[in-house]
């Protein structure tokens, strides 16, 4: 399997439980934590895309030695230029007042606790530009994973957005789909703006976002969902836990 060659060691929670049946058989169960931690390839301020084999990033555990997860990107045919998908994003601070940094900055100013990074998901309405795969797990041969939780936020160009253009009665929500061999496996779905009546509010600092609904999945799908026109379609994304459980 060709995937990226950005591999991050998680400083996860890992609880490991092996047995040997006549020395054949290893089982591991571990929480996988994805900080997004990626310092080694990404410059402060900046933002950072697979530039070589234009697929996304990885992120494993101190158990294997492969990529558990996948998050996927599409870039252009010379990999110069980010098109959609998963990209990560060291952007700080208040907006910069440039339209398309600020699509990938975090409202809050930083990641979660103030990490320096973390990724931010683009939505492209021409399905030409988003890649095949969002998420996926690449050891679905192996063992399964069940995602728990992360954390989610909006960029600092969504806020602006919903403020100029909501009114009462308009929400944007970004719901998550899992599937398993193709067979769909359950939904989450969080309100990242909601201009009910009785409560006007957008998610400005990092809110958990509960997966377990999604059960065991080799995929995960993410849409985001607006009844007001000329939204983006960002969300950001940090801290994502997932229970993993492997047989060799």
């Amino acid at each position: 399997m060709k995937i990226s060659r950005i591999i991050a060691v998680a400083a996860a929670a890992i609880s490991v439980i092996s047995c040997l049946d006549l020395g054949s058989t290893n089982k591991s169960t571990y929480q996988l934590h994805t900080s997004f931690d990626y310092q080694n390839v990404l410059r402060s301020d900046s933002l950072y895309f697979d530039n070589q084999n234009g697929e996304g990033f990885g992120w494993m555990s101190m158990v294997g030695y492969w990529n558990d997860i996948f998050f996927c990107h599409k870039v252009s045919a010379d990999k110069s230029m980010f098109l959609g998908g998963f990209i990560l994003s060291g952007l700080k601070g208040a907006g910069s007042g440039d339209p398309y940094y600020d699509s990938f900055r975090v409202n809050s100013g930083a990641g979660l606790g103030g990490s320096p990074i973390y990724a931010v998901f683009c939505e492209d309405p021409d399905k030409r530009l988003m890649p095949e795969k969002h998420w996926y797990f690449i050891q679905k041969d192996f063992g399964t994973c069940h995602p728990v939780a992360c954390y989610v936020n909006n960029t600092t160009a969504v806020v602006k957005a919903v403020k100029e253009k909501f009114t009462v009665g308009d929400r944007l929500t970004l719901k998550v789909t899992g599937y398993l061999d193709n067979a769909k496996t359950g939904e989450a779905q969080i309100s990242l703006a909601d201009f009910s009546a009785q409560k006007d509010s957008i998610v400005v600092n990092w809110t958990p976002f509960k997966l377990d609904a999604l059960g065991s999945v080799d995929r995960l799908e993410f849409s985001m969902h607006s009844t007001k026109e000329g939204i983006p379609s960002y969300f950001c994304m940090d801290s994502m836990y997932n229970n993993i459980a492997l047989e060799y």
